[in-house]
């Protein structure tokens, strides 16, 4: 997701598991549209790493 780097330590891959999950749990078309709105607006806004 947009949220998490990459994970550098336990805690920080338990909490990229818990939104993959989410995601697997919450499939749809409007999640993925969210998903890549955001990451468009991260390329456009030059808010990335």
């Amino acid at each position: 997701m947009l949220h998490q780097d990459y994970a550098g330590t336990v805690e920080d891959a338990l909490i990229r598991l818990q939104y993959d999950l989410y995601y697997v749990k919450h499939q749809s078309l409007w999640l993925d549209a969210l998903i890549l709105l955001r990451a468009m607006g991260r390329l456009v806004g030059l808010r990335g790493r």
